[in-house]
């Protein structure tokens, strides 16, 4: 009987910490942010506006930042099309190396455009050799006007700190969601 009891007990601890775990990555999107404030971020943008914002380094170490814009889709959130780190723009054509990156100084900003169409452009002429931009965009805007639901996108931001001479990954955070809207809608 008191071995029954210890292993029920035991197994009640289990459970608890492997709910707490989950409970922690599932629920990490909603906390605080330890490493960057994102400011400038509008609740609703245009199918094709430009998104402008910066991030602020809030933490006490430099820190390298990557930033990939995500949609939701059925209820998930998915990587855009043609993935790339849009404070590393060249991280478009090929990719980058992590050693020699300068660092974002603690209570540093940096100002940050996301332009969906031309990256959307871009990314339908690597794979289909075309070159009608008016196209690319009344696509886009299309998709917009007949989504039965809201158009939602947000950032990811992927955090690294320097760590003897390495730059090793921190931790994940995320902007919040925004609207795209098209004006015909």
């Amino acid at each position: 009987m008191k071995f029954r009891a210890v292993g029920i007990a035991g197994l009640l601890v289990g459970c608890l910490l492997l709910l707490s775990c989950w409970a922690d990555v599932k629920g990490q999107e909603n906390l605080k942010t330890r490493f960057v404030s994102i400011e400038g971020l509008s609740k609703t943008y245009g199918s094709c506006s430009l998104v402008k914002f910066s991030v602020r380094n809030i933490s006490q170490q430099g820190i390298d930042v990557e930033i990939y814009p995500e949609n939701l889709k059925s209820g998930s959130w998915e990587e855009v099309d043609c993935q790339y780190d849009i404070n590393h723009p060249k991280s478009e054509y090929f990719k980058l190396l992590t050693k020699n990156r300068k660092l974002l100084d603690p209570g540093a900003s940096i100002a940050l455009t996301y332009d969906r169409c031309s990256a959307y452009e871009r990314c339908a002429r690597a794979a289909f050799g075309e070159n009608d931009k008016r196209s690319f965009r009344r696509s886009l805007e299309q998709e917009d006007v007949k989504a039965k639901v809201d158009v939602l996108q947000r950032f990811r931001f992927v955090i690294h700190v320097r760590e003897k001479g390495h730059l090793t990954p921190a931790g994940k955070e995320w902007s919040d969601p925004f609207t795209r809207v098209s004006d015909g809608k």
